[in-house]
């Protein structure tokens, strides 16, 4: 992970975090904190204000990672078709999603506005949705046509999602995540 300062237009990054042993895979960035996953199995969560690292491991490589709206777990994507939700303070798994497929890509997955509802892509052309204290799997949002939903993005205040799938965008509203959950 580079860091550049745009202010001084130097095309040399100002700091570079080199601890991941492969490939970095995503990187979320907050106020004060910066947080990678990596295909070395490891989520690292860097404090820019102390200036620490905290390396979180699992058992699989992790694709994707992104934060609840409370800042206060990790929900992370991991190429064994689980979804973990980790406590960011401790690394401590609170949660494993399960019952899609996701083994071999790069798949995101996100909570709704309200982090009521976990949401990942999977690889057999849907989303699934899980109900994020019961971790049962509440709904299905099917792509028709496509193999491998990859990207996904919730809107942070409205109940609407934003899916990619080899090529295409769809915009989901309301009514048809309702729809979807129910059959």
């Amino acid at each position: 992970v580079k860091l550049w300062d745009f202010k001084s237009r130097s095309k040399e990054a100002i700091q570079v975090l080199d601890e991941a042993k492969d490939s970095v895979s995503s990187v979320v960035v907050s106020d004060q904190q910066i947080v990678s996953a990596s295909l070395d199995c490891s989520v690292r969560s860097y404090d820019i204000r102390k200036g620490i690292m905290n390396c979180d491991r699992t058992d699989a490589s992790v694709s994707n990672v992104c934060l609840t709206r409370d800042g206060q777990c990790l929900l992370i994507s991991c190429l064994n078709n689980t979804v973990k939700l980790l406590d960011k303070s401790n690394g401590e798994v609170l949660a494993i999603y399960t019952g899609h497929s996701n083994s071999k890509y790069r798949i995101d997955s996100c909570l709704t506005d309200n982090d009521s509802v976990v949401l990942s892509g999977s690889e057999d052309g849907s989303v699934h949705c899980w109900s994020l204290i019961e971790t049962t799997i509440i709904g299905k949002i099917g792509h028709d046509m496509h193999r491998v939903v990859h990207s996904l993005s919730s809107h942070p205040s409205a109940n609407r999602l934003l899916t990619a799938a080899e090529g295409f965008i769809y915009l989901w509203s309301n009514e048809d995540i309702v729809k979807e959950e129910e059959t």
